[in-house]
């Protein structure tokens, strides 16, 4: 057994591995943060619907049909933002699932390297140990093969 310290020779793939997965927890929070814009602003035009709804009530009742006609221009326009938002956030969930799956799988993989190192190291520790032991061994068995013939 060679002296030294343990070195793992897939150290390097195992740094890469924490480095994307790092990354990966950056891009998953990003996602997160998307999806919390996007959820906001959905439901901002969504309560903007349900008073112009109100509104579009009001002016039926008392028979304003300039403000019902401006109401209804305008209840166009933020079903289109409502659909254009459920869409956004659509897009944004989805990715952040990409992101979670491929977060999980570099998580796995960094665990299996891990493992596998934290393994090698047990068995290198062991090793030194035997080979200590025989070193002592073959010292003592030595000496007293000395101490015998002095005799």
């Amino acid at each position: 057994m060679a002296k030294g310290a343990f070195k793992f020779r897939y150290q390097s793939i195992l740094d890469f591995n924490q480095q994307q997965q790092k990354a990966l927890e950056i891009e998953l929070a990003r996602i997160d943060g998307e999806v919390l814009g996007c959820t906001e602003a959905l439901r901002r035009w969504q309560r903007a619907r349900g008073l112009l709804l109100d509104r579009i009530a009001a002016a039926r009742r008392d028979g304003d049909l300039l403000e019902n006609a401006n109401c209804a221009r305008y209840l166009r326009h933020v079903r289109r933002q409502i659909e254009h938002h459920s869409a956004a956030l659509e897009g944004a969930q989805q990715a952040r699932e990409r992101a979670r799956e491929q977060l999980e799988q570099a998580m796995r993989s960094c665990k299996a390297l891990e493992n596998y190192r934290d393994r090698l190291q047990r068995q290198f520790a062991a090793e030194r140990e035997r080979a200590e032991e025989k070193i002592i061994d073959l010292h003592s068995t030595s000496k007293y093969t000395r101490t015998e013939e002095a005799m």
